[in-house]
């Protein structure tokens, strides 16, 4: 597990949008309209050669014509282009990328790994929501409402969870230290995410809606702080087990067995817990208990971002 370059994820100076585009309801469209309503105080830069500008904001053709090197990119475009837009973006020094893109066949996800890790760039996605992190400002998803500032993590690998996640707590006025899905998890998984949220000042609790689980092994339980383990929950479809006990994983699923977190969360020593919202409200400090898994499955936003830049 790392948590090298992950901080630019959440703290980032400057973003690019790679397929920023002015068409209406489009990824593009709604994850420029999110950096610019959320409040981000960094550099803005929209990328695509289809457009001279986006907004009042110029439109940047390609990553090589961009005046600086983005720390993180924001990349929404068709599955084939993402390979070379990653190999781009790591030639030209930036440390992380959001890959909202959808449908990469297994040769293309490959060629992208191959050519972040060429770079050292770290990749959230594909087939992402994107990432909050209110306290600096930062919307980089295509989420449809934004988050407040708080104590709570949320992780989960879907998209349709994660804006389920963000009108539950909306409504009841509970904020987010950080807001992060994980889609295929092809790099960033839930233990790097573990492992950095474990340091990171504004996190109280921690909450991980998890679908499938590839590495085990790298929960990294020992490291979270006493503070945050009193409210780390694990929620898997009709399981919603309370990781009291920081044990590491004793197994991991064996190739071509289905990788399902009921077994990862019963070798952590997880015991059966209270409904998932328990855990944001005791963050937020309301001790607030409302079904916030009812509120996730009552929701279907789509999570797909592989249509063509426009």
């Amino acid at each position: 597990m790392s948590i090298r370059h992950l901080d630019f994820f959440f703290e980032p100076r400057s973003v690019a949008v790679i397929g920023a585009s002015e068409r209406p309801r489009s990824v593009g469209a709604t994850v420029w309209h999110n950096l610019g309503a959320g409040g981000y105080a960094g550099a803005l830069y929209a990328v695509n050669p289809k457009h001279g500008k986006v907004g009042t904001a110029r439109c940047w053709p390609d990553v090589a014509s961009l005046p600086a090197a983005p720390e993180l990119a924001v990349v929404c475009t068709p599955p084939a282009a993402v390979p070379g837009l990653i190999d781009q973006l790591g030639r030209a020094g930036t440390k992380a990328a959001i890959v909202l893109s959808a449908g990469l066949d297994e040769a293309q996800e490959q060629a992208m790994l191959t050519a972040a890790r060429s770079h050292l760039l770290r990749i959230v996605g594909p087939g992402a929501l994107g990432v909050l992190a209110p306290h600096a400002g930062l919307n980089a998803s295509f989420a449809h409402t934004g988050a407040a500032a708080g104590t709570l993590a949320f992780v989960s690998q879907s998209g349709s969870v994660a804006s389920a996640m963000l009108d539950w707590a909306r409504g009841r006025g509970i904020g987010f230290s950080q807001l992060v899905s994980l889609g295929e998890a092809i790099d960033v998984d839930f233990g790097d995410m573990l492992d950095w949220l474990a340091s990171d000042p504004h996190t109280r609790a921690v909450l991980l809606h998890v679908e499938s689980m590839a590495h085990a092994r790298k929960f990294p339980l020992r490291r979270v702080r006493p503070r945050q383990a009193a409210g780390l929950q694990l929620q898997a479809p009709g399981i919603l087990p309370l990781l009291r006990r920081p044990a590491h994983v004793a197994d991991r699923c064996a190739p071509g067995r289905p990788r399902h977190p009921a077994r990862a969360g019963a070798a952590m020593g997880a015991v059966a817990a209270d409904p998932a919202a328990r855990a944001a409200g005791r963050a937020a400090g309301t001790g607030h208990a409302g079904a916030a898994g009812g509120a996730a499955r009552g929701h279907a936003t789509s999570a797909a971002a592989g249509g063509a830049q426009g």
